[in-house]
């Protein structure tokens, strides 16, 4: 009788391409990343160790699955003794071409040690495996849409998490009850297994 949301996607290939390393030259981390979530990913950390300042969070410790075409609340949280207020930039290569582009950037806030924004991914969101990097720089610092891949960086630290992208553009149906759509709401009165398949608008397979 619990009400239920099912996703189903295509995902797409399982290698993660490789992506600029940026660096942070402070002898501290300071304002460093402490908690970042997006759907079921949940990482907490301290601040890196040493200069670059760099956390490559392996997929093994954090990942998740997002769909294309939904929209997903990516909260943040920074803490830091020299600038207790941070500024954030957020990156996810959508198209999958191995660059965090300015038109695929994000900025959650510029001065503030917490928030949340929602993040919706684009329907035409290439399948498989990318890169969200995540920077924190103190606030009043720069931090905006073409430093993804800045060397330099004085204050502040990088994460980078794995994304699995799965692609919506297929059609799908649901067993039991011929339902249609990537996204259905159930409400099974008993243990019920539920079947997607997908079909290649383009191909039919």
């Amino acid at each position: 009788g619990e009400i239920i949301t099912l996703l189903a996607g295509v995902s797409g290939p399982q290698t993660l391409l490789t992506y600029c390393a940026p660096t942070h030259t402070a002898a501290s981390a300071d304002p460093w990343i402490t908690n970042v979530s997006i759907n079921d990913l949940n990482y907490s950390s301290g601040a890196t160790a040493a200069s670059p300042h760099m956390d490559d969070v392996p997929a093994s410790v954090a990942t998740t699955t997002l769909s294309a075409g939904n929209t997903y609340a990516l909260t943040i949280s920074t803490t830091g003794t020299t600038y207790p207020n941070s500024i954030i930039s957020v990156w996810f290569d959508w198209n999958r071409d191995g660059t965090l582009s300015a038109g695929e950037w994000y900025q959650p806030w510029t001065s503030a040690a917490t928030g949340s924004i929602n993040v919706t991914v684009p329907a035409n969101a290439a399948a498989g495996l990318i890169k969200m990097r995540i920077r924190s720089r103190g606030s009043g610092n720069t931090n905006g849409s073409g430093d993804a891949c800045t060397t330099g960086f004085g204050s502040g630290e990088c994460e980078d998490f794995v994304i699995n992208i799965a692609s919506s553009t297929y059609s799908f149906v649901w067993e039991p009850g011929n339902l249609t759509g990537n996204s259905i709401t159930v409400a099974p009165t008993s243990t019920t297994s539920y079947i997607a398949t997908a079909t290649d608008p383009t191909t039919g397979c």
